[in-house]
């Protein structure tokens, strides 16, 4: 028979045991639950305040624009992923812009015979097509993905890739129309009478840009974007239009005239003095170039057909070709 007294004692040793036990348990969870209130981590503001207002020096889009579009994304990129689509934690471009990474209607004509949205863009921003490397790399072809589509590149609609000539002037050809305005009238000064100096036609074959123009060797040349006279082709003759350097052709954008210049009479028993007027096209008639029939020692001959074999190959090719 055991002892009562042991036994009570022994219980006792253990209920204290217990208590004690539950007592360290108590103040070790009210201490790790301290610690955790005092160590946990504030929330991490990752963008400034105005990040999202337009109105905000904070703007996103100021931000990027002054870092540089190409790296202010790559930093985007460490959250908002690859192609910024985003997920969950971190939203994508696409949850605030639909139309991403452009406005809606970037490709849309502003109103009739105009520029679209994105060539207006351009232009506000004097043609710097190299802007769009920025996210589209330097080959132009990066496309992002939004909901599980992928997005247009820029060869989706200029197939020579947006520094090709057409894509801001000229259609079947550089040449106007349209202009950088998307405007077609010849009567205006920046299409006038573009067609008819490069296409074939039957006086003569198509003259080539630099015969008026410095052709640009990259679209970035000084000579071609420029803000001296943004909007505006300089007109430099050719030799083909100072005959060799024998004449000094002139072009006065005010009257939007030529003046000495071979093609249009500048040239020997030719009309000197013809000043074709560019917008207006009038330029057809033998005699708007040549003297009909042509001042002595010429002969008095109006038949020219009985010395010169015209043809529209060496018509205006800097030589008098006799039959």
């Amino acid at each position: 028979m055991k002892d009562e007294g042991i036994v009570n004692y022994r219980f006792f040793v253990k209920s204290g045991l217990v208590l004690v036990f539950a007592a360290i348990a108590l103040v070790c969870l009210g201490a790790l639950t301290g610690c955790s209130e005092e160590t946990a981590r504030p929330q991490r503001e990752v963008h400034p305040e105005g990040w999202g207002d337009p109105a905000s020096p904070n703007f996103h889009a100021e931000a990027l624009e002054a870092r540089g579009f190409r790296d202010g994304l790559a930093g985007c990129r460490v959250c908002h992923t690859s192609d910024t689509a985003g997920y969950q934690r971190a939203p994508g471009c696409f949850t605030c812009h639909a139309g991403y990474p452009h406005p809606e209607g970037w490709i849309n004509p502003l109103g009739p015979d105009t520029i679209t949205l994105h060539a207006k863009h351009l232009q506000d921003h004097n043609w710097n097509v190299r802007f769009c490397q920025n996210c589209h790399n330097a080959d132009y072809r990066r496309q992002f993905t939004h909901d599980g589509q992928l997005t247009r590149t820029c060869y989706d609609c200029h197939s020579g890739g947006p520094e090709g000539c057409t894509v801001c002037h000229g259609g079947v050809n550089p040449g106007p129309p349209p202009d950088l305005k998307g405007q077609s009238d010849a009567e205006i000064v920046t299409v006038g009478a573009h067609q008819r100096h490069t296409q074939n036609n039957r006086l003569s074959i198509s003259l080539t840009c630099n015969q008026c123009h410095i052709y640009p060797q990259a679209f970035d040349a000084a000579t071609h974007i420029d803000t001296a006279t943004p909007g505006q082709a300089e007109v430099v003759f050719g030799l083909l239009a100072s005959d060799s350097g024998r004449t000094n052709p002139q072009w006065d954008r005010h009257r939007e005239r030529c003046a000495s210049v071979y093609c249009h009479g500048a040239f020997a028993n030719g009309e000197q003095d013809n000043e074709p007027k560019w917008t207006d096209g009038d330029q057809a008639e033998c005699g708007s170039c040549h003297k009909l029939p042509p001042d002595s020692p010429h002969p008095d001959e109006d038949n020219c057909s009985n010395c010169h074999r015209y043809a529209r190959s060496t018509h205006i090719n800097g030589v008098v070709n006799f039959r």
